[in-house]
């Protein structure tokens, strides 16, 4: 007997799995690599439309995010996927400025 706790990780790995892979192994947003390696960022699965938005689970939902980009669109709503890419990039060039960094 399969605990439904198991079942559910192993699906979110196949969807991770598959994501990824569409999306090169990089950041929609930014670009980050997880094969280049040069700075210590991990990717992560982002929904488009977020969860408290009536967001889903289907492929054309999710996209790879490293986990700062994923962090700074946060739970906000968007009407497009250019529109929420564009809020994270002013985002972080916000960051490189203020801060001198990512």
């Amino acid at each position: 007997m399969v605990q439904l706790g198991v079942y559910r990780r192993r699906k979110t790995l196949k969807i991770k799995d598959i994501i990824f892979a569409r999306d090169n192994f990089a950041c929609v947003y930014c670009g980050y690599s997880a094969r280049n390696m040069t700075e210590s960022r991990s990717l992560s699965l982002d929904h488009i439309d977020p969860y408290s938005n009536k967001g889903n689970d289907n492929h054309g939902n999710l996209v790879t995010a490293c986990i700062l980009c994923n962090s700074l669109a946060n739970n906000r709503s968007f009407t497009s996927f250019e529109a929420k890419r564009e809020y994270i990039l002013k985002r972080l060039e916000y960051r490189r400025i203020r801060h001198g960094y990512l």
